[in-house]
Protein backbone atom coordinates (compact mmCIF):
# COMPACT_ATOMS: atom_id res chain seq x y z
CA UNK A 1 0.00 0.00 0.00
CA UNK A 2 2.84 2.37 0.87
CA UNK A 3 4.46 1.68 -2.52
CA UNK A 4 1.21 2.41 -4.36
CA UNK A 5 0.93 5.83 -2.65
CA UNK A 6 4.48 6.67 -3.71
CA UNK A 7 3.79 5.68 -7.32
CA UNK A 8 0.58 7.78 -7.41
CA UNK A 9 2.46 10.78 -6.03
CA UNK A 10 5.17 10.41 -8.66
CA UNK A 11 2.54 10.31 -11.40
CA UNK A 12 0.96 13.55 -10.14
CA UNK A 13 4.21 15.53 -10.15
CA UNK A 14 4.35 16.21 -13.94
CA UNK A 15 0.69 17.25 -13.94
CA UNK A 16 1.10 19.63 -11.03
CA UNK A 17 4.29 21.03 -12.53
CA UNK A 18 2.67 21.73 -15.90
CA UNK A 19 -0.30 23.48 -14.25
CA UNK A 20 2.02 25.79 -12.40
CA UNK A 21 3.88 26.71 -15.57
CA UNK A 22 0.73 27.47 -17.55
CA UNK A 23 -0.31 31.02 -18.42
CA UNK A 24 -3.53 32.58 -17.25
CA UNK A 25 -6.15 33.21 -19.91
CA UNK A 26 -6.09 36.96 -19.26
CA UNK A 27 -2.37 37.05 -20.10
CA UNK A 28 -2.92 36.83 -23.86
CA UNK A 29 -3.85 39.20 -26.64
CA UNK A 30 -6.91 37.60 -28.17
CA UNK A 31 -7.08 37.90 -31.96
CA UNK A 32 -10.63 37.40 -33.25
CA UNK A 33 -10.23 38.45 -36.87
CA UNK A 34 -7.45 38.71 -39.42
CA UNK A 35 -7.50 41.05 -42.40
CA UNK A 36 -5.35 40.43 -45.46
CA UNK A 37 -4.41 43.05 -48.06
CA UNK A 38 -1.80 43.13 -50.82
CA UNK A 39 0.61 45.95 -51.62
CA UNK A 40 1.11 45.81 -55.40
CA UNK A 41 4.07 48.22 -55.43
CA UNK A 42 6.11 46.41 -52.79
CA UNK A 43 4.62 43.02 -53.66
CA UNK A 44 4.03 42.39 -49.97
CA UNK A 45 1.13 40.90 -48.08
CA UNK A 46 -0.21 43.21 -45.39
CA UNK A 47 -2.03 41.56 -42.52
CA UNK A 48 -4.12 43.22 -39.84
CA UNK A 49 -5.03 41.54 -36.58
CA UNK A 50 -8.09 42.60 -34.65
CA UNK A 51 -7.39 41.95 -30.97
CA UNK A 52 -9.61 42.27 -27.93
CA UNK A 53 -8.71 42.00 -24.28
CA UNK A 54 -10.18 39.22 -22.19
CA UNK A 55 -13.23 41.28 -21.17
CA UNK A 56 -14.08 41.79 -24.83
CA UNK A 57 -13.83 38.08 -25.65
CA UNK A 58 -15.75 36.74 -22.65
CA UNK A 59 -19.52 36.99 -22.81
CA UNK A 60 -20.70 39.83 -20.55
CA UNK A 61 -23.05 38.66 -17.81
CA UNK A 62 -23.80 42.07 -16.34
CA UNK A 63 -25.30 45.23 -17.75
CA UNK A 64 -24.60 46.70 -21.18
CA UNK A 65 -21.21 48.35 -21.71
CA UNK A 66 -21.12 52.08 -20.95
CA UNK A 67 -18.43 52.85 -23.52
CA UNK A 68 -16.61 51.32 -26.48
CA UNK A 69 -14.55 48.30 -25.52
CA UNK A 70 -10.94 48.70 -26.70
CA UNK A 71 -10.03 47.20 -30.05
CA UNK A 72 -6.34 46.88 -30.92
CA UNK A 73 -5.27 46.67 -34.52
CA UNK A 74 -1.95 45.06 -35.37
CA UNK A 75 -0.33 45.58 -38.76
CA UNK A 76 2.56 43.79 -40.38
CA UNK A 77 3.79 42.91 -43.86
CA UNK A 78 5.90 40.27 -45.53
CA UNK A 79 6.42 38.31 -48.70
CA UNK A 80 4.23 35.54 -47.27
CA UNK A 81 1.44 35.44 -44.72
CA UNK A 82 3.62 33.39 -42.36
CA UNK A 83 6.40 35.99 -42.46
CA UNK A 84 3.97 38.85 -41.77
CA UNK A 85 2.39 36.96 -38.88
CA UNK A 86 5.79 36.10 -37.36
CA UNK A 87 6.82 39.80 -37.40
CA UNK A 88 3.63 40.75 -35.62
CA UNK A 89 4.00 37.96 -33.08
CA UNK A 90 7.49 39.21 -32.17
CA UNK A 91 6.24 42.74 -31.49
CA UNK A 92 3.23 41.72 -29.42
CA UNK A 93 3.20 41.89 -25.62
CA UNK A 94 1.22 40.08 -24.26
CA UNK A 95 1.62 37.18 -26.62
CA UNK A 96 -0.87 36.84 -29.47
CA UNK A 97 -3.43 34.07 -29.10
CA UNK A 98 -4.80 33.05 -32.50
CA UNK A 99 -7.04 30.10 -31.63
CA UNK A 100 -10.03 32.41 -31.22
CA UNK A 101 -9.91 33.75 -34.78
CA UNK A 102 -13.41 33.64 -36.22
CA UNK A 103 -13.20 35.65 -39.43
CA UNK A 104 -10.78 36.15 -42.29
CA UNK A 105 -11.45 39.50 -43.98
CA UNK A 106 -9.94 39.94 -47.45
CA UNK A 107 -9.40 43.21 -49.26
CA UNK A 108 -10.75 43.76 -52.76
CA UNK A 109 -7.21 43.63 -54.15
CA UNK A 110 -6.72 40.15 -52.70
CA UNK A 111 -10.13 38.97 -53.87
CA UNK A 112 -9.50 40.12 -57.43
CA UNK A 113 -5.89 39.18 -58.02
CA UNK A 114 -4.43 37.02 -55.23
CA UNK A 115 -7.34 34.97 -53.98
CA UNK A 116 -6.23 31.47 -54.95
CA UNK A 117 -2.73 31.96 -53.57
CA UNK A 118 -4.03 33.44 -50.31
CA UNK A 119 -6.52 30.63 -49.69
CA UNK A 120 -3.78 28.08 -50.26
CA UNK A 121 -1.49 29.85 -47.77
CA UNK A 122 -4.31 30.17 -45.25
CA UNK A 123 -4.82 26.43 -45.27
CA UNK A 124 -1.21 25.94 -44.19
CA UNK A 125 -1.38 28.23 -41.13
CA UNK A 126 -1.53 26.26 -37.90
CA UNK A 127 -4.21 28.38 -36.22
CA UNK A 128 -6.55 28.41 -39.21
CA UNK A 129 -9.75 26.38 -38.97
CA UNK A 130 -12.14 25.27 -41.67
CA UNK A 131 -15.00 26.81 -39.70
CA UNK A 132 -13.62 30.36 -39.91
CA UNK A 133 -15.89 32.77 -41.75
CA UNK A 134 -14.57 34.28 -44.95
CA UNK A 135 -15.62 37.81 -45.94
CA UNK A 136 -14.46 40.56 -48.27
CA UNK A 137 -14.62 44.33 -48.27
CA UNK A 138 -14.02 47.41 -50.41
CA UNK A 139 -13.48 49.50 -47.30
CA UNK A 140 -10.33 50.01 -45.28
CA UNK A 141 -9.78 46.92 -43.13
CA UNK A 142 -8.95 48.98 -39.98
CA UNK A 143 -12.23 50.89 -40.45
CA UNK A 144 -14.16 47.61 -40.50
CA UNK A 145 -12.27 46.24 -37.49
CA UNK A 146 -12.91 49.31 -35.34
CA UNK A 147 -16.67 49.38 -35.94
CA UNK A 148 -18.60 48.51 -32.80
CA UNK A 149 -22.14 47.29 -32.47
CA UNK A 150 -24.88 49.65 -31.33
CA UNK A 151 -24.73 50.79 -27.69
CA UNK A 152 -20.94 50.18 -27.75
CA UNK A 153 -21.31 46.43 -27.87
CA UNK A 154 -17.94 44.87 -28.79
CA UNK A 155 -17.36 43.70 -32.37
CA UNK A 156 -18.20 40.14 -31.30
CA UNK A 157 -21.84 41.17 -31.74
CA UNK A 158 -21.48 42.50 -35.29
CA UNK A 159 -21.84 40.57 -38.55
CA UNK A 160 -18.07 40.59 -38.87
CA UNK A 161 -17.87 37.84 -36.27
CA UNK A 162 -21.40 36.60 -35.68
CA UNK A 163 -23.88 35.20 -38.26
CA UNK A 164 -27.41 36.46 -38.24
CA UNK A 165 -30.24 34.18 -37.17
CA UNK A 166 -32.86 33.04 -39.62
CA UNK A 167 -35.44 35.50 -38.32
CA UNK A 168 -33.12 38.47 -38.75
CA UNK A 169 -33.34 40.49 -41.94
CA UNK A 170 -30.43 39.68 -44.23
CA UNK A 171 -29.94 39.26 -47.96
CA UNK A 172 -26.74 37.21 -47.79
CA UNK A 173 -25.48 34.50 -45.49
CA UNK A 174 -22.16 33.90 -43.81
CA UNK A 175 -19.97 31.23 -45.36
CA UNK A 176 -17.45 29.21 -43.46
CA UNK A 177 -14.24 28.50 -45.31
CA UNK A 178 -15.24 24.83 -45.61
CA UNK A 179 -18.60 25.68 -47.18
CA UNK A 180 -17.03 28.13 -49.59
CA UNK A 181 -14.26 25.79 -50.73
CA UNK A 182 -16.75 22.97 -51.33
CA UNK A 183 -18.37 25.19 -54.01
CA UNK A 184 -15.21 26.91 -55.18
CA UNK A 185 -13.66 23.76 -56.66
CA UNK A 186 -16.80 22.45 -58.35
CA UNK A 187 -16.52 22.60 -62.17
CA UNK A 188 -19.91 24.29 -62.63
CA UNK A 189 -21.78 26.98 -60.72
CA UNK A 190 -20.47 30.15 -59.14
CA UNK A 191 -19.22 30.57 -55.60
CA UNK A 192 -19.10 33.89 -53.84
CA UNK A 193 -17.52 35.72 -50.92
CA UNK A 194 -19.96 38.09 -49.17
CA UNK A 195 -18.80 41.68 -48.91
CA UNK A 196 -19.36 43.87 -45.86
CA UNK A 197 -19.29 47.64 -45.81
CA UNK A 198 -20.22 50.58 -43.62
CA UNK A 199 -23.77 51.84 -43.33
CA UNK A 200 -24.91 55.17 -41.90
CA UNK A 201 -28.54 54.49 -41.03
CA UNK A 202 -27.90 55.06 -37.32
CA UNK A 203 -26.88 58.05 -35.26
CA UNK A 204 -25.78 58.50 -31.68
CA UNK A 205 -27.21 61.66 -30.17
CA UNK A 206 -27.56 63.11 -33.70
CA UNK A 207 -23.96 62.18 -34.59
CA UNK A 208 -23.65 59.70 -37.49
CA UNK A 209 -22.85 56.19 -36.28
CA UNK A 210 -21.35 53.72 -38.73
CA UNK A 211 -22.63 50.17 -38.68
CA UNK A 212 -21.66 47.05 -40.65
CA UNK A 213 -23.85 45.64 -43.40
CA UNK A 214 -23.67 43.19 -46.29
CA UNK A 215 -23.40 45.25 -49.45
CA UNK A 216 -22.53 42.76 -52.18
CA UNK A 217 -20.55 39.69 -53.20
CA UNK A 218 -17.44 38.72 -55.15
CA UNK A 219 -18.11 35.87 -57.58
CA UNK A 220 -15.84 33.08 -58.83
CA UNK A 221 -16.29 30.50 -61.57
CA UNK A 222 -13.78 27.67 -62.14
CA UNK A 223 -11.50 29.22 -59.48
CA UNK A 224 -11.37 32.46 -61.49
CA UNK A 225 -12.57 35.85 -60.34
CA UNK A 226 -15.59 36.98 -62.36
CA UNK A 227 -16.72 40.24 -60.78
CA UNK A 228 -18.51 42.06 -58.00
CA UNK A 229 -22.27 42.58 -57.73
CA UNK A 230 -24.10 44.81 -55.27
CA UNK A 231 -26.60 43.06 -53.05
CA UNK A 232 -29.59 44.82 -54.66
CA UNK A 233 -28.84 43.12 -57.97
CA UNK A 234 -28.57 39.55 -56.67
CA UNK A 235 -31.42 39.28 -54.18
CA UNK A 236 -32.68 36.19 -55.98
CA UNK A 237 -29.73 34.06 -54.90
CA UNK A 238 -31.17 33.79 -51.38
CA UNK A 239 -33.64 31.27 -52.87
CA UNK A 240 -30.63 29.10 -53.71
CA UNK A 241 -29.31 28.97 -50.15
CA UNK A 242 -29.54 25.69 -48.24
CA UNK A 243 -31.00 27.25 -45.11
CA UNK A 244 -34.23 29.30 -45.20
CA UNK A 245 -34.14 33.07 -44.76
CA UNK A 246 -36.82 35.58 -43.81
CA UNK A 247 -37.09 39.00 -45.37
CA UNK A 248 -39.66 41.77 -45.57
CA UNK A 249 -41.25 42.79 -48.87
CA UNK A 250 -43.26 45.95 -49.52
CA UNK A 251 -45.91 45.33 -52.17
CA UNK A 252 -47.47 47.79 -54.56
CA UNK A 253 -46.08 50.85 -56.26
CA UNK A 254 -43.10 52.55 -54.66
CA UNK A 255 -45.05 55.74 -53.91
CA UNK A 256 -48.27 53.91 -53.17
CA UNK A 257 -47.61 50.58 -51.36
CA UNK A 258 -50.52 48.43 -50.21
CA UNK A 259 -49.12 45.57 -48.06
CA UNK A 260 -46.03 44.64 -46.06
CA UNK A 261 -45.23 40.93 -45.83
CA UNK A 262 -42.48 38.77 -44.43
CA UNK A 263 -41.51 35.87 -46.67
CA UNK A 264 -39.66 32.72 -45.71
CA UNK A 265 -37.63 31.27 -48.54
CA UNK A 266 -37.59 27.66 -49.64
CA UNK A 267 -34.93 25.77 -51.50
CA UNK A 268 -35.03 26.28 -55.25
CA UNK A 269 -36.12 23.25 -57.29
CA UNK A 270 -34.33 23.01 -60.63
CA UNK A 271 -35.59 20.96 -63.59
CA UNK A 272 -33.24 20.39 -66.48
CA UNK A 273 -34.42 20.08 -70.09
CA UNK A 274 -31.64 18.54 -72.14
CA UNK A 275 -31.07 20.09 -75.56
CA UNK A 276 -28.69 19.08 -78.35
CA UNK A 277 -25.70 21.08 -77.22
CA UNK A 278 -26.49 22.53 -73.81
CA UNK A 279 -29.38 22.45 -71.37
CA UNK A 280 -32.11 24.88 -70.46
CA UNK A 281 -33.63 25.12 -67.00
CA UNK A 282 -37.00 25.50 -65.30
CA UNK A 283 -36.89 26.62 -61.68
CA UNK A 284 -39.57 26.73 -59.02
CA UNK A 285 -39.67 28.07 -55.48
CA UNK A 286 -42.29 27.88 -52.77
CA UNK A 287 -42.37 30.51 -50.07
CA UNK A 288 -44.42 31.16 -47.00
CA UNK A 289 -45.62 34.65 -46.19
CA UNK A 290 -47.02 36.44 -43.17
CA UNK A 291 -48.81 39.75 -43.62
CA UNK A 292 -47.20 42.31 -41.34
CA UNK A 293 -49.18 45.37 -42.30
CA UNK A 294 -52.08 46.23 -44.60
CA UNK A 295 -51.78 49.78 -45.88
CA UNK A 296 -54.63 49.52 -48.35
CA UNK A 297 -57.54 47.12 -48.74
CA UNK A 298 -56.56 44.68 -51.44
CA UNK A 299 -57.61 41.09 -51.95
CA UNK A 300 -55.56 38.09 -50.91
CA UNK A 301 -55.27 37.14 -54.56
CA UNK A 302 -53.69 40.51 -55.34
CA UNK A 303 -51.25 40.20 -52.42
CA UNK A 304 -50.24 36.72 -53.56
CA UNK A 305 -49.87 37.82 -57.18
CA UNK A 306 -47.67 40.80 -56.29
CA UNK A 307 -45.37 38.76 -54.04
CA UNK A 308 -44.90 36.12 -56.69
CA UNK A 309 -44.19 38.72 -59.36
CA UNK A 310 -41.63 40.45 -57.14
CA UNK A 311 -39.77 37.22 -56.38
CA UNK A 312 -39.94 36.17 -60.04
CA UNK A 313 -38.20 39.43 -60.97
CA UNK A 314 -35.55 38.99 -58.26
CA UNK A 315 -34.60 35.53 -59.53
CA UNK A 316 -34.60 36.61 -63.17
CA UNK A 317 -32.54 39.72 -62.39
CA UNK A 318 -29.96 37.65 -60.50
CA UNK A 319 -29.68 35.28 -63.46
CA UNK A 320 -29.25 38.17 -65.93
CA UNK A 321 -26.71 39.93 -63.72
CA UNK A 322 -24.73 36.70 -63.58
CA UNK A 323 -24.52 36.61 -67.38
CA UNK A 324 -22.92 40.08 -67.41
CA UNK A 325 -19.95 38.65 -65.48
CA UNK A 326 -19.99 35.31 -67.30
CA UNK A 327 -21.12 33.50 -64.18
CA UNK A 328 -23.84 31.06 -63.09
CA UNK A 329 -24.78 32.84 -59.86
CA UNK A 330 -27.89 30.66 -59.32
CA UNK A 331 -25.75 27.53 -59.69
CA UNK A 332 -28.16 26.00 -62.22
CA UNK A 333 -25.42 23.92 -63.83
CA UNK A 334 -25.01 21.78 -60.72
CA UNK A 335 -27.99 19.63 -61.67
CA UNK A 336 -26.64 19.24 -65.20
CA UNK A 337 -23.21 18.15 -63.99
CA UNK A 338 -24.52 15.70 -61.40
CA UNK A 339 -27.38 14.09 -63.32
CA UNK A 340 -26.17 14.31 -66.94
CA UNK A 341 -22.43 14.16 -66.65
CA UNK A 342 -21.99 12.61 -70.11
CA UNK A 343 -23.73 15.55 -71.74
CA UNK A 344 -21.65 17.97 -69.69
CA UNK A 345 -18.39 16.29 -70.73
CA UNK A 346 -19.42 16.35 -74.40
CA UNK A 347 -20.07 20.08 -74.11
CA UNK A 348 -16.68 20.68 -72.49
CA UNK A 349 -14.90 18.82 -75.29
CA UNK A 350 -16.60 20.89 -77.99
CA UNK A 351 -16.37 24.27 -76.26
CA UNK A 352 -13.73 26.65 -75.09
CA UNK A 353 -13.09 25.91 -71.38
CA UNK A 354 -13.93 29.51 -70.47
CA UNK A 355 -17.24 29.52 -72.34
CA UNK A 356 -20.23 29.75 -70.02
CA UNK A 357 -22.89 27.12 -70.64
CA UNK A 358 -25.66 29.68 -70.05
CA UNK A 359 -27.12 32.36 -72.31
CA UNK A 360 -30.21 34.56 -72.40
CA UNK A 361 -32.46 31.59 -73.19
CA UNK A 362 -31.09 29.14 -70.64
CA UNK A 363 -33.60 30.03 -67.93
CA UNK A 364 -36.91 29.10 -69.56
CA UNK A 365 -39.45 29.25 -66.73
CA UNK A 366 -39.54 30.62 -63.21
CA UNK A 367 -42.46 29.37 -61.16
CA UNK A 368 -43.13 31.05 -57.82
CA UNK A 369 -45.78 29.79 -55.41
CA UNK A 370 -46.40 31.72 -52.22
CA UNK A 371 -48.65 30.48 -49.43
CA UNK A 372 -50.19 33.12 -47.20
CA UNK A 373 -50.06 31.54 -43.80
CA UNK A 374 -51.38 34.02 -41.33
CA UNK A 375 -51.94 37.67 -40.70
CA UNK A 376 -50.69 39.88 -37.91
CA UNK A 377 -52.94 42.66 -39.20
CA UNK A 378 -54.16 44.75 -36.30
CA UNK A 379 -57.51 45.04 -38.04
CA UNK A 380 -58.14 41.43 -37.19
CA UNK A 381 -59.07 40.82 -33.57
CA UNK A 382 -56.88 37.75 -33.30
CA UNK A 383 -54.17 36.12 -35.32
CA UNK A 384 -56.12 33.83 -37.57
CA UNK A 385 -55.54 31.49 -40.43
CA UNK A 386 -56.16 33.50 -43.55
CA UNK A 387 -57.37 30.44 -45.42
CA UNK A 388 -60.45 30.32 -43.19
CA UNK A 389 -61.85 33.43 -44.86
CA UNK A 390 -62.48 34.39 -48.47
CA UNK A 391 -61.00 37.77 -47.77
CA UNK A 392 -59.65 39.32 -44.63
CA UNK A 393 -61.33 42.57 -45.67
CA UNK A 394 -64.70 41.10 -46.53
CA UNK A 395 -66.20 41.73 -43.11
Amino acid sequence: MRHLKKIALLLLIPILTSCGAGQNIQDFTYVVAIGIDYDKEKKDYVIYTMALDFSGVAKPESAKPTGPSPVWIGKSSGKTLSEARAKLQRSSQPQLYLRHVRTILLSEEVLQSRFLKVTQELGRLDFFRQTNFILGTKESIPDIFTTHGLFFYPPLYTILLKPRKEDTESLLKHFTYREFISQFYEPVGASYVPSIGLDDKWSENKSPYKDLTFNGAYFYENQTYQGYKSVDKIKGIRWREHAPMKNTYILGEKENPHTVVKVKTSRMDIQLVQQKDKPIFDVSVKGEADILESIQNVSEAKIKEDIEELIHEEINQSFQEGLTINSDVLRLGIEWFRLHKGSYLDYIKKSNPNTLYLDENSLRNIKVTINLHSSYNYKLKTRSNIWDQKSIYSK
